[in-house]
């Protein structure tokens, strides 16, 4: 059986799958434009449109994204590509023949290890870290808006001795690096609603550390509810009493099999290629092919001139930083 995955993002998805195979169980990936595959996973959507031969109604998408008008407004549109769609979001508008399912994104991890490394890694003997924090000084959206406030109101009270990494403030080469010395790790997601995680929990999961999190509202249909602890970062008061309690009662060491078990799933349930193998494998047998056209998603007018000026803006604010010109400066 073969299953082309198209996605609008680079980088290949080998070191997800044992031995780098892209293989799983009898189901073998491809990453490659194939004429002809047995089912088509397209990941958010395409970058350009795409002609295959495959099934209408083996033709599955994974929504990775949060929702967010003016945003990505794309997990809104043109869902008639597709007859499966898992996501986070039930579409105001919604093709006959499209079957919504409500799930996580099967998102891949960002520790720089692949699945045969984590699988065969043994639980560290001794963690010799206390607590990190990893998070971006981004602020596009609202939520990476509440995220930069918390964090920074955890460096002006950091009692805790937190170490604090991230893209804008003590960058890592290695995101390991900051997760796995430690016993907890702080976890926080730009979005807080059902069905949506990230990499930032499953990376703390996968360096067998204890997140306190902040984000999935439904976080325990997915993992265990002694494997993370959650902290509400609109009041970072109460959040890093929570913390403080946690920590002086040793509940790394309290949940340490819950972690474990947390782990098991990201690697072999919720990884990208046993979740599509697991759900493929529940379905009926359909073999007869055609071409099919699956269709970009195309930005209005309007859209389409506000992210052409914010990249012109972006690259602008690089080349100043380069320079070591202010932002301020005229």
């Amino acid at each position: 059986m073969l299953v082309q995955i198209v996605k609008i993002y680079k980088g290949s998805f080998k070191k997800y799958s044992p031995q780098e195979s892209l293989l799983w169980d009898d189901v073998q990936f491809s990453e490659d434009k194939e004429k002809e595959a047995d089912f088509v996973v397209v990941l958010n959507g395409v970058k350009k449109d795409i002609t295959v031969k495959c099934n209408a109604k083996n033709v599955i998408c994974v929504m990775q994204e949060p929702y967010y008008v003016g945003g990505t407004d794309w997990m809104d549109s043109q869902l008639e590509n597709y007859h499966y769609v898992f996501t986070n979001h039930v579409p105001s508008q919604l093709s006959k023949n499209t079957n919504i399912v409500l799930s996580h994104g099967a998102l891949n991890w960002h520790v720089d290890k692949s699945y045969d490394e984590l699988k065969n890694m043994n639980e560290p003997n001794q963690k010799v870290k206390n607590i990190s924090c990893i998070a971006s000084s981004l602020t596009r959206w609202a939520g990476h808006k509440k995220r930069v406030e918390f964090i920074n109101y955890l460096k002006e009270n950091n009692g805790l001795g937190i170490d604090f990494f991230g893209k804008g403030t003590n960058f890592l080469e290695e995101k390991w690096d900051g997760i796995a010395p430690y016993k907890y790790s702080i976890a926080i997601e730009n979005s807080s609603i059902d069905d949506y995680w990230t990499e930032k929990i499953s990376d703390v999961y996968l360096s067998y550390s204890l997140p306190f999190y902040f984000g999935c509202t439904n976080i325990d249909k997915y993992f265990p509810k002694e494997s993370y602890i959650w902290i509400d970062i609109s009041d970072p008061k109460k959040a890093l009493e929570t913390m403080r309690l946690a920590i002086e009662n040793n509940e790394y060491e309290k949940r340490l099999l819950y972690i474990e078990e947390a782990r098991r799933r990201v690697l072999d349930e919720y990884n990208l290629f046993p979740f599509i193998v697991n759900f493929i494998k529940t379905l009926p047998v359909q073999n007869n092919k055609n071409k099919i056209r699956l269709k970009k998603y195309r930005y209005p007018l309007k859209e389409r001139f506000k992210r052409y000026i914010e990249r012109k803006r972006n690259r602008i604010i690089k080349i100043k930083k380069a320079l070591g010109i202010s932002s301020q400066s005229s």
